[in-house]
């Protein structure tokens, strides 16, 4: 566990003092100092705000990534359901022009003897089309108010968790302002800069002037017990987020076939509607306007049909690629938060 900057003027005073007693059999004052300065300055430098802790700044990276991550996977659901609607849309723009079309052709029948008749269930196919084709554009277009929200609650639960874990670090951040002398200080630093911060971590705790600070840097105290208590709570959020993570992929992808289902259930019934009012009235309607049906409600299927089974192939590539990542980033913060346990047990002299 990094020192912070509550530590930072102790730690200062401490290898002000070391240097001076390890110095003293080798070198003056002024030398001890400059010995101090320079091997400081080799290790990896902070601002003045204090040092950084490598753990908590790479678990808040790791979160960072999970959610963009998880975000990416709603949006991908998300952005399927209207961009479905609106191929469909543009499909079934097909059959309408051709349902546009039959008016005209039959004024240019309307002169054949009994073309009451087939005027009639000419239009009688026209409305029974229109109707179906609006029922299926009333179900299609639904399906994005649908699919956010069973999307949102899946997203909702994991995106709960990540806040959670994010509240736990944000508490071992706090925590660790308060926590005893930590190996990772100069985790960039040689050995012997290490050897020097030992003897100065030593003399610092030697010449501490209360028993409150000698208790805190010998055993640990109060502040020891709240890291490991967070710690703990870290991993068991870890744990659920494991749990909500795995199904994600599964969940998402369930989603996906349930919508594209729906959209081509909905064309299938159109196609069948329509194709039978067609038939039945194929008797008594010239072969234009048959054909004129026929033809644009093929069309229009097959270009629904074929836009649905595109978009749920790109949908399903991109779900792949980034639930993919998931698994890997919680092995991240498990290794993480493992690595931080064992040195907070280290400084807080529980090992």
């Amino acid at each position: 566990m990094a020192i912070r900057y509550s530590l930072r003027a102790l730690l200062v005073f401490a290898f002000g003092s070391a240097a001076a007693t390890y110095c003293g059999e080798e070198c003056d004052n002024q030398g001890a100092v400059h010995l101090v300065q320079t091997k400081v300055g080799r290790a990896k430098k902070h601002d003045a705000q204090g040092v950084e802790d490598p753990y908590l700044d790479q678990l808040n990276s790791i979160i960072t990534e999970i959610e963009e991550s998880v975000t990416q996977v709603a949006n991908t659901v998300n952005d399927t359901a209207p961009e479905l609607v609106s191929q469909i849309t543009s499909a079934t723009a097909m059959l309408k022009t051709s349902l546009s079309a039959v008016p005209n052709l039959l004024n240019a029948a309307s002169w054949v003897p009994g073309s009451k008749s087939m005027i009639k269930s000419a239009n009688d196919v026209v409305d029974t089309i229109n109707s179906t084709l609006d029922k299926t554009s009333t179900e299609v277009s639904a399906l994005p108010a649908t699919v956010s929200k069973e999307i949102g609650k899946l997203n909702s639960t994991i995106m709960k968790t990540i806040e959670q874990l994010q509240t736990q670090v944000d508490k071992l951040r706090e925590v660790s302002d308060k926590l005893p002398m930590s190996a990772s200080l100069l985790q960039s630093a040689s050995s012997a800069e290490t050897e020097l911060q030992v003897r100065a971590s030593r003399r610092l705790t030697k010449a501490s002037t209360t028993s409150v600070e000698l208790a805190l840097l010998q055993k640990g105290g109060t502040p020891c017990a709240t890291a490991d208590s967070e710690i703990q709570k870290a991993d068991k959020t870890i744990a659920t987020l494991s749990e909500q993570i795995a199904p994600l992929a599964e969940n998402c992808s369930s989603i996906l076939v349930k919508f594209c289902t729906t959209a081509k259930d909905a064309l299938q019934q159109l196609n069948e509607t329509s194709t039978y009012a067609i038939g039945n009235a194929s008797s008594v309607m010239s072969d234009s306007i048959t054909s004129s049906l026929t033809s644009g409600l093929n069309s229009a299927i097959s270009a629904s049909m074929s836009a649905i089974d595109t978009v749920h192939e790109a949908a399903n590539v991109t779900l792949k690629t980034a639930t993919a990542q998931l698994p890997q980033y919680v092995e991240k913060l498990n290794a993480t938060v493992a690595s931080m346990s064992g040195e907070v047990a280290t400084v807080c002299d529980k090992s």
